[in-house]
């Protein structure tokens, strides 16, 4: 029997957004509830997140990470070898050694 499936004037201005629009509404929703988590977090204050069987481990980390700086926090992350587990730390922005400009990673490039 083929399955019928009946959309209320909602559901169907939902269906209507471009896919685009939708996954970024989605996103904005999630930082915002990670935000409300850093509202009291300070520097020495440490968390984990716990994913779904269905999330992805860096695109979470990434919205952590977002939602961090929004609450103007530096995160550094522990490496943990369990794929459904994120551990952090709030460090202070001073402690965090500068990043190198201009220093290049990996192989030279080729000279001509």
């Amino acid at each position: 029997m083929a399955e019928f499936t009946l959309w209320s004037p909602e559901e169907m201005q939902e269906r209507a957004k471009p896919k685009r629009a939708v996954q970024r509404e989605t996103r904005e929703r999630i930082i915002a509830e990670y935000t409300n988590y850093f509202q009291n977090a300070k520097a020495g204050f440490g968390g984990q997140v716990v994913l779904g069987d269905d999330e992805d481990k860096r695109k979470l980390r990434a919205l952590v990470r977002e939602a961090a700086s929004r609450s103007n926090l530096v995160l550094r992350f522990r490496p943990i070898k369990d794929k459904n587990r994120i551990e952090f730390l709030v460090i202070d922005p001073q402690s965090q050694p500068a990043r190198k400009t201009g220093a290049r990673r990996g192989r030279p490039k080729k000279k001509s």
